[in-house]
């Protein structure tokens, strides 16, 4: 499943599970004419370098989100470089992204069991 954060700059795709949900967070290096994410190339020595699908994309960070409302989260972009943001709302963007996921498991997983 897939969701696109335009106004933050990220693509989410999330794997239900039982009682979690797997999060997968791609950052988006613009867009096309047509309002299309663009992405940065995994692996790639140069940029830009520009890729139009999450499958050849790098992951920028990844989790999960448990039925209880718990979560845990790996910034995969810090194993590349550190973590860059140009002004005061990319950081919260990360942030945003983040709570996007938590928001979302209510849907996906079917156990939901948190009140707040």
């Amino acid at each position: 499943m897939r969701r696109d954060l335009m106004n933050d700059g990220y693509t989410i795709l999330a794997t239900p599970h039982e009682y979690h949900v797997d999060y997968r967070v791609y950052r988006h290096e613009g867009q096309t004419l047509d309002g299309i994410p663009l992405f940065h190339r995994a692996g790639a020595a140069t940029s830009p370098n520009i890729v139009e699908t999450t499958d050849e994309s790098e992951v920028y960070l990844s989790g999960f989100v448990k039925w209880d409302g718990c979560s845990n989260w790996s910034f995969d972009e810090l194993a590349r470089c550190q973590l860059h943001a140009c002004d005061r709302d990319s950081l919260l963007a990360i942030g945003r992204v983040m709570a996007a996921c938590w928001d979302w498991t209510h849907e996906l997983c079917h156990h939901w069991d948190v009140t707040a």
